[in-house]
C-alpha cells in the first residue's frame, strides 16, 4: 500500500483535496503517469490548466508540491534558487466581501500599512510604516494583487502577491506570498510580518460578522 502523503511544502493533503478534488497521492500518480518529472515548471502548470482546469493558484501549488516530491525543488526555495514564504488564513466571509475589505482604505491600513492613502491601481507607489516601499504591478479585481516590495537596506526589490481564494459556504482564503528573497534568513521575520498582517485583517472581519 502506498504511504499517504500528508504534506508537501506548506500544503497539506486535506487542503489540496478540498480545493482540487484530489489528494497529494492522486496528483503525484497523475503527474508520474504523464511523465511530468521530465517537464519544466511551465509545462506542468500548462498541463494542470488545460486538462484539469485548475486555478492559477493551484496550478502553481500542485506543480510546486510535485517538484518537491521528486526532489527538484527544496521546500521554501524556488527553482531559481531564491526563497519565498506563504501565509494563509480562512475567513468567515465570501471572496467578494473579503476583497472589498482588503482593497479599501481601512483594509489596506491593516495589511499594507501605507504612510499615506494608496489606491489599488497598477503603477501606484507606496511606502509603509516600517520603511518598505514598492509599486503595484498587477491587479485582478476580486482575485489578486502583485506588488514590488523593497526595504531600505536591500539591494533589490522582492515580490508580494496577495490572493483571495473562494471557498464553499460563504468562506474565503486570504494568502500573502512573499517571493524572490535572496537570503533565507529573511523568511522568519517576513513570515512573522505577514502573519501579523493577516491576523489584523481577520480580527477586523470578525467584528463585521
Amino acid at each position: 500500500m502506498t504511504k499517504k502523503i500528508e504534506k508537501l511544502g506548506t500544503v497539506t493533503t486535506e487542503s489540496v483535496l478540498k480545493a482540487t478534488g484530489k489528494s497529494w497521492n492522486q496528483w503525484i500518480d497523475i503527474l508520474n503517469k504523464a511523465n511530468a518529472h521530465a517537464w519544466t515548471h511551465k509545462q506542468i502548470t500548462d498541463f494542470l490548466r488545460r486538462k484539469y482546469k485548475l486555478s492559477m493558484w493551484w496550478q502553481q501549488g500542485v506543480s510546486a508540491g510535485y517538484e518537491i516530491f521528486i526532489g527538484k525543488r527544496i521546500p521554501g526555495r524556488t527553482l531559481k534558487g531564491d526563497y519565498s514564504i506563504t501565509v494563509t488564513r480562512t475567513f468567515p466571509v465570501d471572496a467578494k466581501k473579503l476583497w472589498k475589505l482588503i482593497s479599501s482604505e481601512q483594509g489596506m491600513s491593516l495589511w499594507l500599512r501605507p504612510l499615506s492613502k494608496v489606491q489599488l491601481r497598477i503603477g501606484n507607489s507606496f511606502e509603509t510604516e516600517g520603511g518598505a516601499f514598492g509599486e503595484i504591478r498587477t491587479l485582478r479585481a476580486g482575485q489578486r494583487v502583485r506588488l514590488t516590495w523593497q526595504e531600505t537596506d536591500w539591494n533589490k526589490s522582492t515580490t508580494v502577491q496577495v490572493w483571495i481564494l473562494p471557498r464553499k459556504g460563504d468562506k474565503s482564503v486570504l494568502v500573502f506570498q512573499h517571493e524572490k528573497l535572496v537570503d533565507g534568513r529573511l523568511r522568519a521575520p517576513l513570515r512573522a510580518h505577514w502573519e501579523e498582517a493577516i491576523g489584523a485583517v481577520l480580527d477586523c472581519v470578525r467584528t463585521m460578522v
